[in-house]
C-alpha cells in the first residue's frame, strides 16, 4: 500500500476539474489529447484517465520510492500474463 505522504504530495497536484500538470507531464513522453487528462484514483498506484487520437487509455503510475525496478518488471509480466486468459462471467437479470 502506498504511504499516504506519497499519495498527498501528488493529489496535491490535482485542481478542482480533475486535471494534474504532474499527469500531463508524464505523459508528454507518449502524447495525450489535450484537456483530456483527469485523476480517476490512488490506492497501490495513481491512476489517470486519458484520450489520445480520440481513444481512452489509462496511466498507471507511483513515486520511485514505492517500487523498485525489479518489482515493476515482475508486476510487467503479470500483466502479460493476464492478457492471456479469457475471463467470462455470468450477470443475473
Amino acid at each position: 500500500m502506498m504511504k499516504l505522504s506519497t499519495m498527498k504530495k501528488v493529489v496535491a497536484t490535482v485542481d478542482k476539474k480533475w486535471r494534474s500538470p504532474l499527469a500531463e507531464f508524464i505523459l508528454e513522453r507518449w502524447g495525450f489529447d489535450r484537456h483530456s487528462v483527469f485523476y480517476w484514483r490512488a490506492s497501490a498506484n495513481f491512476i489517470f484517465m486519458f484520450q489520445h487520437h480520440g481513444k481512452k487509455y489509462y496511466l498507471r503510475f507511483n513515486d520511485s520510492c514505492e517500487r523498485n525496478l525489479t518489482m515493476i518488471k515482475e508486476e510487467l509480466k503479470l500483466y502479460k500474463l493476464n492478457l492471456s486468459f479469457t475471463i467470462e462471467c455470468t450477470i443475473d437479470q
